[in-house]
Parts: structure tokens; C-alpha cells; sequence
């Protein structure tokens, strides 16, 4: 079912969307909770990057990731960005996100998240 209640994506926004903002650090405990892989899809659609890739590596690194999810994070990290870095210290202030892509990479995942049958020819837009 890719249905979530009105109730539940306001509970996820208020713990997982732009959190630091607030002073406020994202709840392990309720992340831990979600048991449908369509939340960790919201979270990391409409996630703001400035809150910082924790809530994003707890999304790659649970079973409950989809390729899909996993690919919405990959590109949206900007990875060819880090391919100037050859580790995370070399990356200094973007090595958490250089650390994340690594994480997506070495997962498993790594060979199919390139490849994906989007079009590669811009679609005009009406």
C-alpha cells in the first residue's frame, strides 16, 4: 500500500523535516518505528540536506530501503561532486555525505544504482 495517513506524515515531518532548524535532533526511536519503506521514501523526497545525512544513512542502511529510495538519495547527494575525493578526510566538511555515497556504493546496491530506464533524452514539457 503506498497510502500514508495524514497523521502519520505529520508525525514524520515533525521528527524527521527539518529538525535541526529547531535545535531539535532527529528520534532514533521513532525512525526504528517505521515499518513501511513508502515513509523512508518521504522522508528522503522532501528531506532537507542542511538537517545533515544522519536520518538519510539510518534510511540506506535499513533492510527496509528500496532501490528506489536508495536511488532518489544516490542522486540527489550530487555524487559527481565527491569523485574529486579519494576518502572522507580528503572531503573535510563534505565527508559525511561523501561517507553516505560510500555507504550507498559498498551496499549491495552500488551496481544497480547508476543504471536505472529513465529516459536520457529531455522530455518536453508542454
Amino acid at each position: 500500500d503506498y497510502t500514508v495517513s495524514d497523521e502519520r506524515l505529520a508525525l514524520l515531518h515533525a521528527h524527521f523535516f527539518e529538525f535541526s532548524f529547531e535545535g531539535r535532533v532527529p528520534d532514533r526511536t521513532v525512525f526504528e518505528a517505521i515499518t513501511n519503506p513508502v515513509e523512508y521514501h518521504l522522508i528522503a523526497a522532501d528531506y532537507n540536506w542542511d538537517d545533515g545525512p544522519e536520518v538519510l544513512r539510518w534510511i540506506v542502511t535499513s533492510s527496509l530501503c528500496t532501490q528506489a529510495t536508495a536511488q532518489l538519495i544516490f542522486w540527489r547527494a550530487q555524487p559527481s561532486f565527491y569523485t574529486q575525493f579519494s576518502s572522507a578526510e580528503e572531503a573535510t566538511y563534505e565527508a559525511e555525505v561523501y561517507t553516505l555515497l560510500r555507504t550507498l556504493c559498498s551496499s549491495g546496491r552500488g551496481a544497480s544504482i547508476t543504471q536505472t530506464s529513465l529516459p536520457t533524452t529531455r522530455i518536453p514539457i508542454p
